[in-house]
């Protein structure tokens, strides 16, 4: 998977997904990945369990988001946190990890 770039968030040593074009097809906003077609944003919704897309425009472009709106719901399972975005069965899903405590 391409390389997400991130920055260390030295109040709370969280990592934060700087907003960048990664490539032409990806770019993150708001610490979230968004697409260059609105077809590769409704497959991911539709991974997320979510419905239709949204628009963002960053960098002079249109990029589409999963779902209408941010998704409020965690995408991943209690005791787990998500830690950006992994390949699945050639789809990008949440990339859950256990929180370390």
């Amino acid at each position: 998977m391409r390389k997400i770039f991130q920055k260390l968030n030295a109040d709370t040593n969280e990592v934060v997904l700087e907003n960048k074009v990664i490539d032409d097809n990806m770019a993150v906003i708001d610490g979230r990945l968004a697409y260059a077609t609105k077809e590769m944003a409704i497959a991911v919704a539709e991974d997320l369990g979510c419905d239709k897309y949204h628009e963002h425009e960053f960098e002079g472009k249109t990029w589409f988001m999963p779902c209408e709106q941010h998704n409020l719901k965690k995408p991943c399972s209690k005791g787990y946190e998500q830690y950006g975005m992994k390949m699945k069965n050639g789809k990008l899903v949440p990339n859950c990890i256990p929180i370390k405590r």
